[in-house]
């Protein structure tokens, strides 16, 4: 499993091109992205790195975090949904917590009756 995460993380580096105030990188699927580009030379001293974690690591596989906190380590800072979400090993130096933004109870995000949204879709194609 980790060959395959490292292997996607390696080929991402190696696409990534460009000049940045700052990335965000979100969960941990991508996160090697950093450390690699670091290891390589190619990591804007200037850009300000951050990692966003979108998913509940409250139960997260001890191993799994043992394996890429010292990938994460390189982040300027931290985004987790939740406080609880926090691992205790992650000592980025900035640590925030960001709720979702959208509210599932507003009347936005209401289901629409039908399909209306197909014309739109439709007519972009």
């Amino acid at each position: 499993m980790w060959k395959t995460w490292r292997d996607y993380n390696v080929m991402n580096a190696e696409r990534f091109e460009g000049d940045y105030d700052f990335v965000v990188v979100h969960d941990p699927q991508p996160a090697g992205i950093l450390r690699l580009l670091r290891e390589n030379g190619r990591s804007n001293g200037g850009t300000r790195w951050i990692w966003r974690c979108h998913i509940d690591s409250t139960d997260a596989q001890p191993e799994a975090w043992e394996y890429i906190t010292p990938y994460l380590e390189h982040y300027d800072a931290a985004i987790f949904t939740l406080e609880q979400f926090v691992n205790k090993d992650i000592r980025n130096s900035e640590i925030w917590v960001a709720p979702p933004a959208i509210d599932p109870l507003s009347p936005r995000t209401r289901p629409f009756p039908g399909r209306p949204w197909m014309k739109c879709c439709v007519a972009s194609t």
